[in-house]
């Protein structure tokens, strides 16, 4: 096989995770080259390594890529202040224990009008970041957790500095909170950040940079990260507005806006309905096996998809932790009949590890079948010779213990039981002696 030659196969895949995975235009030929050079790394370990492989691998590296450029990116989340965030007032002290007193020091510094002599000086910005810094802590006595709460547009006009904030803040307490206390709040921290901070164009922008800035306070990267998020989360941070008006209350959504490539099965809580759509339970169902590397199953024999490990891929256990659990409640949360109504011509029952259901309503016609596809379909042994394969330590290496072991069956671990079933009369017990040459075909 030619690599060079073949290289064009994964263009498709490496544009389409590229577009996906990219967060920003100009980024995207940076991880296409990232995808180009998975493929080529990828082949060259593994030469026998299927098309399927090789695309997750790809979209693995590519997500790996993304969360180191977010890891390395700082989010904008301050939009105020002009002047450097720790320039102090040198020497200043403000007087006063309340509101009268401190503005009396202010006009005897700097004149009557004080805004205006405050302006007159080298870093007036800084004075007034010193004033509004002394009226919370030292007359109002405001403790730091409590400072995003209290300090409002009534405060300011309580403490007669509604001034400072027509002229410095645009009259935005938010906004002059968090330039006296640099890097300390975010604007959604603050109960005036409500519907309006989140709508518009602007609204828009503001929902961006909460986002990265959420995802980078709670180590979201990866889809795996989404499950341990709730609206909880978004509660706590004081997102909940913007949840509301950006996102229609939907966590799915807020999410998938900083990890594209999330599933509405990935998150902390599916949306409602989504599991209603047979073909929505089919989609999650086939991209969570070819992601967990078993393949595209609607593309295999059954014999490719035994031979893939579905059968340790396709459990309760392994799903759920994947976030697939609700996609059997349309099966009364059966996965037997879940994968059989999904799967009718790909997939047979003891396919499905813990399945109950076809045991309970024929044991030993499905024993039969499960023996006759083991040796014909899947071993391709001439039934004459089963006797010099059919051992326990096949029957264990193949997955098939079960059917020795079941006590319905009462087979009793005997592998001449077994088939005995599945052929009646075919063989004598004298052909299965413990004392016969057994042959390997694994």
């Amino acid at each position: 096989m030619n690599f060079e030659m073949d290289l064009s196969q994964f263009e498709e895949a490496i544009n389409y995770f590229s577009r996906r995975y990219a967060p920003t235009l100009d980024s995207i030929d940076e991880f296409k080259e990232v995808g180009r050079a998975t493929a080529w790394e990828t082949f060259e370990r593994n030469k026998r390594a299927k098309v399927e492989y090789i695309h997750s691998e790809i979209q693995k590296r590519m997500l790996h890529h993304l969360r180191h450029v977010r890891e390395s990116r700082v989010p904008p989340v301050r939009v105020v202040s002009g002047e450097p965030k720790n320039q102090e007032v040198s020497n200043e002290i403000m007087n006063g224990d309340s509101a009268d007193s401190l503005l009396d020091f202010l006009r005897e510094k700097y004149g009557r009008e004080y805004l205006k002599g405050i302006e007159n000086e080298s870093n007036p910005k800084a004075i007034v970041r010193k004033v509004i810094r002394t009226t919370i802590e030292d007359i109002a006595k405001i403790p730091p957790e409590k400072i995003h709460e209290e300090v409002t547009w009534d405060f300011f006009r309580k403490m007669k500095l509604q001034r400072f904030l027509w002229v410095y803040y645009r009259n935005s307490p938010v906004q002059a909170v968090m330039d006296a206390y640099p890097d300390t709040y975010v604007p959604w921290n603050f109960k005036r950040a409500g519907r309006t901070f989140w709508a518009g164009e602007q609204g828009k922008k503001n929902t961006r940079v909460a986002m990265e800035w959420f995802a980078k306070k709670k180590g979201i990267y990866f889809p795996e990260d989404c499950r341990k998020i709730s609206t909880r989360d978004f509660r706590e941070e004081g997102l909940i507005p913007m949840l509301h008006e950006s996102f229609n209350d939907s966590v799915y959504l807020a999410l998938r806006s900083i990890v594209p490539s999330l599933k509405p099965w990935q998150a902390h809580i599916t949306p409602k309905y989504f599991f209603d759509s047979r073909e929505n339970r089919y989609n999650a169902i086939l991209e969570y096996l070819i992601e967990e590397g078993v393949g595209n199953i609607s593309q295999m024999t059954p014999e490719e998809i035994f031979d893939a490990g579905f059968k340790f891929v396709a459990t309760n256990k392994r799903m759920r932790e994947a976030g697939l659990r609700e996609v059997t409640s349309a099966y009364e949360h059966s996965n037997y009949k879940m994968f059989m109504d999904l799967f009718p011509d790909k997939l047979h029952p003891w396919f499905i590890k813990g399945a109950k259901e076809p045991w309970k309503e024929d044991p030993f016609g499905v024993a039969a079948d499960a023996i006759r596809w083991l040796f014909e379909k899947y071993l391709n042994v001439p039934i004459a010779e089963i006797p010099s394969y059919a051992s326990d330590s096949l029957f264990w290496k193949v997955g098939f213990s079960g059917i020795l072991t079941n006590r319905r069956l009462s087979f009793n671990s005997s592998p001449f039981a077994a088939v005995d079933n599945a052929y009646p009369g075919r063989f004598d017990i004298e052909e299965f002696n413990r004392y016969r040459e057994i042959k390997s075909i694994l």
